[in-house]
């Protein structure tokens, strides 16, 4: 992002992303820039640009979990068949 006289210039990947910003977010980019400046900008998306993580920090590990531990599997006897004796 960079300000130059009066026109504010945005990094985007590809032209495609450009236009996808302008055709669903140009009002609502036009007017943040222009109540953040106090006046109104030209805005110029600059293609070529990588995507920049707001997360710097790995994400913390996942909290243990909650349930019981599974109970072992039974251990199936053959039924007490007399006529096996």
């Amino acid at each position: 992002m960079a300000l130059e006289d009066k026109t504010l210039i945005l990094g985007v990947s590809d032209r495609v992303f450009t236009d996808w910003l302008v055709e669903n977010y140009g009002e609502q980019i036009s007017q943040c820039v222009t109540e953040e400046y106090g006046r109104r900008l030209k805005i110029k998306f600059e293609k070529g640009h990588e995507p920049v993580s707001s997360v710097t920090e790995e994400a913390p590990p996942a909290a243990p979990s909650l349930l019981p531990a599974p109970l072992p599997a039974p251990v199936l006897q053959p039924p007490d068949n007399r006529f096996n004796r």
